[in-house]
């Protein structure tokens, strides 16, 4: 009996493990998904836009990050987006690094600002503000006079990774305007133990 006992402590000691290593990186947003939205952010891509008089880029000072990710829903293609993304970039994902990307996304989670962005004002906003804002008189208008250092918003999704952690994939909201933004799928690889983009690949809009 006492054997017995001990073999069932045993085991839920062990699966108590096992979802705190295993569980706890789908449940919230892990520091390498961090890492990840860090190079992807600090490589320009999502920050800058065409001014529509001078066409110049312009880049901003404080950035406002959307608080929940992105799900499946509000990506072009949803559960299809990595055969789109072989069809459009002719690179295709691994089995397990596009199954990471959709599990993840299924449902949204929060960020917390543990963006590593040196030089920005990184602030996040909730989608009852954010819709609150753009919802009155004015639209946008509303969002540039609240932030007016900022040039739009950027949503970012779940970070899928393959089983080695050596390239991830991920997708971004850049939100600036009634008919200004994209959405953007970025893929990565780890190089010396930085993430390195391997391709940018913008979404055409339907």
């Amino acid at each position: 009996m006492k054997r017995l006992i001990f073999s069932l402590v045993i085991a839920l000691t062990v699966l108590s493990c096992i979802n705190g290593v295993f569980g706890e990186e789908t449940a919230t947003v892990a520091p390498e998904e961090y890492a990840v939205y860090t190079a992807v952010i600090s490589s320009g891509e999502p920050l800058l836009r065409r001014d529509a008089v001078s066409e110049e880029a312009i880049s901003p000072e404080q950035l406002v990050i959307e608080k929940a990710t992105l799900t499946l829903k509000e990506i072009t293609y949803a559960d299809n987006v990595c055969v789109q993304f072989n069809n459009l970039a002719g690179i295709k994902l691994n089995d397990d690094l596009c199954s990471d990307f959709i599990n993840k996304n299924q449902a949204a989670y929060d960020l917390e600002n543990k963006f590593s962005l040196l030089g920005y004002d990184v602030m996040l906003i909730s989608d009852e503000e954010l819709s609150s804002l753009l919802a009155a008189e004015g639209s946008w208008d509303n969002f540039y006079q609240q932030y007016p250092d900022a040039r739009g918003t950027i949503g970012l999704s779940r970070v899928g990774f393959n089983n080695e952690r050596t390239h991830a994939f991920v997708c971004y909201n850049y939100s600036c305007g009634e008919s200004c933004g994209r959405q953007i799928l970025v893929l990565l690889f780890k190089k010396d133990g930085d993430w390195k983009i391997i391709r940018v690949q913008e979404i055409p809009k339907a």
